[in-house]
């Protein structure tokens, strides 16, 4: 009621038996109100003509309302549209979804361009997906899109496809109108939180919202010399690390009232961690392997690691390319299944896998959503000192997505059987 929603009710499992139509009918009327109306029942009109004056003057004239004056009840909150069925049989489920195609009012369309980006992703097949919401005017295969004044960076693309997703498949269609969702490929420029056409960019809350850091480190770093003698040699490295505001002092600093705070406060209950997790990594908890290359990719860029040893617990920078493959696992469920172990040393990790019979040799094909783990110092080495997640395997090379690869998460590609692939630990397993 607070934020003035149309609300349409649908009653479930009206297959059970001992379902009653009628008692729960009154016990919606007697908790939410006189407004809840039984859309299907014949003599539903002294019900209807309760719920706005314009409806209780029609009734009264003796004539059945219009689906335009229902709609306009339902937006004013006056009316509250009930419908019964079986969903799993698809019972009802028709008449709930024409309800609302004609009893809610679109809003006013703008007839210039507009559109929302609000992921990227990749295929199956490796294809870049940019998934926007189209929010004025018209999107149509092959229109070219660029980006704004104020964006990021600079792009031109055009579009390619349009996809409109249902599940893990898609339909290809030929234009988007206001209030579609679809997947575009082609768009190589484009980056999540970006406005096209009127839609203002989202850069300036971001840099509101984050610090950038740089400091510059000495290390020793050990390779291998000849004749299997260590070499330490001393490198000099620019560390570049991206720290947030907690959601509190965004708050704070952007002055919400205490309605504002209140709603901040049930948004970020745990409740809704599956729904931020599918809106910021594009994927619903507890999928699987999908889902752990899916938010790896989400990742791509991130420099420093400082979110991911954070997490783990270590206060200070540490080798961190274990703790990004825990991190990712854990945002999509997989250790708290156990299909995957927390674990910070590649060693660890190894050992799991081996322990559980989840381990393939190096020389195998890997499949997209399997850890790959590497011996750098050589193929005859024992040691596991790195650790990836495979994102798909095509043409003979496995391509991947590593954290701590030169202090980021960034993408690398290997021949299938390389030697410093060690070997690859299955998380379906």
């Amino acid at each position: 009621e607070r934020y003035h929603v149309p609300v349409f009710i649908f009653m479930n499992k009206l297959d059970l038996a001992g379902a009653d139509r009628a008692a729960r009918m009154e016990e919606l009327r007697r908790y939410f109100g006189s407004g809840c109306v039984d859309m299907a029942a014949a003599d539903n009109l002294e019900d209807l003509a309760l719920c706005s004056e314009e409806l209780l003057e029609t009734v009264t004239e003796g004539r059945r309302p219009t689906s335009a004056q229902l709609a306009d009840a339902v937006m004013q909150r006056g009316l509250f549209p009930c419908y019964f069925g079986a969903a799993l049989k698809l019972e009802g489920v028709d008449e709930l979804l024409e309800a609302l195609q004609t009893l809610t009012k679109p809003l006013p369309e703008r007839a210039e361009f507009g559109a929302r980006i609000f992921k990227v992703t990749r295929s199956d097949s490796g294809e870049r997906l940019t998934w926007l919401k189209v929010t004025g005017g018209e999107l149509k295969v092959k229109d070219t899109l660029a980006s704004r004044p104020d964006a990021r960076r600079a792009w031109s693309c055009k579009a390619d496809q349009l996809r409109l997703y249902s599940g893990a498949k898609f339909t290809l269609t030929g234009s988007a109108l206001p209030g579609t969702v679809c997947a575009v490929t082609g768009l190589d420029g484009a980056y999540p939180g970006e406005g096209l056409g009127f839609e203002p960019d989202d850069a300036e809350v971001f840099w509101e919202m984050n610090q950038v850091s740089a400091r510059v480190e000495t290390r020793t770093e050990t390779s291998e010399g000849e004749g299997g003698a260590a070499v330490e040699t001393e490198v000099t490295v620019l560390v570049i690390s991206v720290s947030h505001k907690t959601a509190q002092e965004m708050a704070a600093q952007l002055g919400f009232d205490d309605d504002q705070k209140e709603q901040l406060q049930e948004l970020l209950s745990p409740e809704y961690d599956d729904l931020w997790n599918e809106l910021l990594y594009g994927v619903a908890l507890g999928g699987g392997n999908g889902d752990l290359v899916a938010v790896a990719q989400s990742q791509v860029g991130n420099v420093g690691g400082a979110p991911y040893w954070s997490w783990y617990g270590f206060s200070s920078r540490v080798e961190w390319c274990a703790i990004f493959v825990s991190w990712c696992a854990d945002q999509c469920g997989l250790i708290d299944s156990g299909a995957v172990p927390k674990f910070s040393g590649c060693g660890t990790g190894v050992n799991w896998f081996q322990s559980r019979g989840q381990w393939l040799p190096g020389s195998a094909t890997p499949e997209p959503g399997m850890l790959i783990f590497f011996r750098w110092y050589g193929s005859n080495s024992l040691i596991a000192d790195h650790v990836g997640i495979v994102e798909r395997v095509e043409n003979g090379r496995v391509y991947t997505i590593e954290g701590n690869s030169n202090d980021m998460v960034r993408r690398n590609s290997y021949p299938v059987g390389y030697g410093e692939i060690k070997g690859y630990g299955n998380t379906c397993a």
